[in-house]
């Protein structure tokens, strides 16, 4: 039996798109630039039933690639990690572009299929560069600070390997500047300061409480509680914040799927509401803070919800891989 590798897999976990994605068939657009006269006529596209579409052209086209994720600024501004152009697309609220930075590669301000983004209180924006397996932080406006992080195989253990990452997916910041990273393949979360220092790590391989199998989506609430999208574990953890299991809301269905493009992330908003989205399935489910059930919500069209994050004022923000687009959905 002959076994084939391609020279661009990593010795070490997952091997990045390279350009390409299950989710959609449009090609990708250029680099964006928002002093050019197409960025500038970006628009808003307001819906009758009061959705709201970012990232599309006067003329109707999508100027996105595979967006994974979104991040709300202290500003309004809305701002997009997209895994196939490896860049960051920031929003005005009006609907035009503010800044777009990045492109593939490893040097300082370039990604591989990023898949995670968050606003730091001084309005730092942090990327899980996912398949350069670190994080990197910068200005509002895409000036590259620092960055922190390399390619481990930690084996799911939280006693080892600190800053080691193996597919960091999703990132989430508190009011004191702790950044939570899932540090997806090896099983764990590791926690940091605004500057990349060691704070601590939690999770572990299992199914028992606290553990995690396929940990993507990570939120935090205003108790600085941790919400967990366990994929592979079919459900959603509630944690404290040294990763001590507080909760667990079984997923009856939707996360079963092995497919590396189609991850699932979770929300929380200020009532304590979880927003968790099932990309395959074109639905983002609102959980209670129980965990009840309360309702889905449905992108436009055939949609693929895969970030979400929730706005100062309810709305919803979703990253739609599939559209090319961002949503903003009403909150209830």
């Amino acid at each position: 039996m002959l076994f084939c590798l391609h020279k661009e897999v990593p010795a070490l976990g997952p091997a990045p798109l390279g350009g390409s994605t299950a989710t959609s068939s449009r090609l990708a657009p250029p680099p964006l630039n928002p002093q050019t006269t197409a960025a500038r006529d970006t628009v808003l596209e307001t819906q009758a039933d009061g959705v709201s579409v970012f990232g599309k052209s006067a003329d109707g086209r999508p100027v996105l690639a595979d967006p994974k994720n979104v991040a709300v600024g202290p500003d309004g501004k809305i701002y997009t990690v997209e895994g196939r152009t490896s860049r960051v697309t920031v929003f005005n609220p009006d609907g035009t572009i503010a800044a777009s930075w990045g492109g593939d590669g490893q040097g300082d301000g370039q990604f591989k299929e990023p898949w995670g983004i968050a606003v730091a209180p001084n309005g730092n924006v942090y990327v899980a560069d996912t398949w350069n397996h670190r994080v990197q932080y910068f200005d509002p406006n895409g000036g590259f600070i620092g960055k922190w992080g390399q390619l481990g195989d930690a084996k799911g253990r939280t006693d080892t390997q600190q800053g080691i990452f193996w597919g960091p997916r999703a990132i989430a910041i508190n009011p004191a500047g702790e950044v939570y990273v899932t540090d997806t393949g090896n099983k764990r979360v590791q926690v940091f300061g605004l500057d990349g220092s060691f704070k601590r790590m939690f999770g572990g391989t299992g199914s028992d409480p606290g553990q995690f199998n396929e940990q993507v989506g990570l939120a935090l609430d205003g108790q600085g509680n941790v919400w967990i999208a366990d994929t592979w574990n079919n459900r959603i953890q509630k944690l404290s914040a040294d990763g001590a299991p507080l909760l667990q809301i079984p997923v009856q269905g939707g996360w079963e799927s092995q497919n590396v493009t189609n991850k699932p992330y979770v929300a929380v908003d200020a009532q304590g509401r979880v927003y968790a989205t099932f990309p395959e399935q074109n639905r983002v489910s609102v959980f209670g803070p129980d965990g009840q059930k309360l309702k889905d919500l449905t992108l436009p069209g055939n949609g693929s919800p895969v970030g979400v994050a929730v706005a100062p004022d309810g709305h919803v923000i979703v990253a739609d891989a599939r559209g090319n687009v961002v949503d903003s959905l009403p909150g209830l």
